[in-house]
């Protein structure tokens, strides 16, 4: 069979068209790409310089641990009374709260495989 003369034209528009939104989609995912490659540069970049700056800071005697702020010298090994009493007053996390984050991480295992 033959194709008459328009049904080709729109054929080739019909191609043409695919061709335009394939580099459109490709120029998008590329620029998405660079956006969050230079985000997340700019939170590893950030993230080093609060670390830095945390080192510097403790560096004049006292110790800090676990994020729970400056402690007071303890007898040797152990910490100050005041420490242990503040950590046993926060709760650790629920047993929902793990399932969540053990389902998550697998999720995200899957995705970046």
């Amino acid at each position: 069979t033959l194709i008459n003369n328009p049904t080709m034209e729109e054929w080739n528009d019909f191609i043409q068209e695919l061709k335009r939104r394939e580099s459109l989609e490709k120029a998008r995912s590329e620029a998405r790409d660079r956006a969050r490659t230079q985000a997340n540069e700019q939170h590893r970049e950030r993230q080093r310089t609060l670390a830095a700056n945390a080192r510097s800071d403790g560096g004049d005697g006292g110790s800090t641990q676990g994020g729970l702020g400056r402690l007071e010298d303890g007898c040797g090994y152990f910490p100050s009374l005041a420490a242990l009493q503040f950590q046993a007053s926060i709760p650790g996390p629920s047993p929902s709260l793990a399932e969540y984050e053990n389902k998550e991480k697998e999720r995200m295992n899957r995705i970046l495989k």
